[in-house]
């Protein structure tokens, strides 16, 4: 039964406040989500013996929040309403901006010839990220004292494809070797989250530029949805014929379970909301952030893109003030000849 109406009192990073009317005869309260590290400890309630109380604290970011009164059968159930936000502006022109190719036929560098291996990574550091060598210089952490410990995470990032259909993954929130480790929880190396766009590839449903969150895949089970769609094929081809980029925003709830979320925004339209799905490996606590053009089973075709670097903030403000600095490209090389098989150049 829900008819305890709540109300939100205040919002903090790590606390929202929620309030309901005096229940006559109550002897208390239980309330859930229990969060513990940031995950939710699910069938668990916390309880408390004070029939008076008419508020009740919980971690943001879990919704929807539950309060019962004790021995009344009296539940209140809050939900905050998701609003989409104005478009982002454009950013701002000291962002760098770079044209990305990649040619068919590469390989890994370090493998010998030993994979098909075909892309251009553009790794970036700033002052919203730690930078821990140029290998990871954007590591986004949320552990203790972490500047993300309270796990909310915006990502800012423009798009504009101008040449092939099948870049594979472009931004990419991959596991880390001083967090957790390259392969957490037997996640064999792979990304709890990222955007691809494998040509017209259908994905629970779905095709064209997509958030794949793996570790949600894995958490319930490859045959369920773990793919949501932010750009269709034909947006995709429009935007390279029009030769104007997408805005793409996306707001990240960091979180193992169902902790966590992802909204995501396309010239400030809401595309997607997951709802709560797992967004990273249960034991990992950081991502390396990294974008540009991967597959690792080839690409088809040259592929090229012009990228603007991700901002990334704790909120849309901080994210809109991120500035990225380059701080390492890396590629594949052609079998046929080991030379570069990428090309990079910085348009702004």
């Amino acid at each position: 039964m829900t008819d305890l109406p709540l109300h939100a009192v205040s919002e903090t990073a790590t606390t929202i406040t929620l309030g309901h009317d005096p229940v006559p005869d109550a002897i208390g309260f239980r309330i859930s989500p229990v969060v513990k590290a940031g995950v939710v400890q699910e069938g668990k309630w916390a309880h408390s013996w004070d029939g008076a109380a008419t508020q009740h604290k919980f971690s943001p970011g879990h919704e929807p929040y539950r309060v019962q009164a004790l021995m009344l059968g009296v539940e209140g159930v809050y939900l905050p309403s998701v609003v989409t936000p104005p478009p982002p502006p454009s950013p701002p022109t000291s962002l760098h901006r770079h044209r990305l190719t990649v040619q068919p036929g590469g390989t890994d560098p370090d493998s010998g010839a030993g994979n098909n291996y075909c892309f251009c990574w553009g790794k970036f550091r700033s002052a919203t990220t730690r930078y821990v060598n140029d290998g990871h210089p954007r590591t986004i952490a949320w552990g203790s004292g972490e500047l993300y410990s309270a796990r909310n995470l915006v990502v800012l990032w423009r798009l504009l494809p101008e040449l092939g259909t099948s870049p594979g993954r472009m931004l990419n929130f991959h596991t880390h070797p001083n967090y957790g480790g390259w392969t957490p929880d037997n996640s064999t190396g792979v990304s709890p989250i990222a955007l691809d766009w494998f040509g017209s590839s259908v994905y629970d449903g779905v095709s064209g530029l997509l958030l794949s969150a793996q570790s949600e895949g894995a958490r319930i089970g490859w045959g369920y949805r773990y793919h949501w769609q932010l750009l269709t094929v034909a947006e995709l081809a429009a935007l390279a014929s029009s030769g104007v980029a997408a805005d793409i925003r996306l707001d990240i709830t960091i979180g193992a379970g169902t902790a966590g979320r992802v909204v995501g925004y396309v010239n400030g339209t809401q595309k997607f909301d997951t709802g709560g799905i797992q967004t990273q490996w249960p034991s990992q606590t950081a991502y390396s952030l990294w974008e540009g053009i991967y597959n690792s089973n080839g690409v088809p075709t040259t592929q090229r893109m012009v990228l603007t670097s991700a901002q990334v903030g704790r909120t849309l403000v901080e994210a809109q003030a991120d500035v990225p600095t380059e701080a390492a490209v890396i590629g594949s090389v052609l079998k046929s000849n080991g030379q570069p098989g990428w090309t990079h150049t910085v348009l702004g």
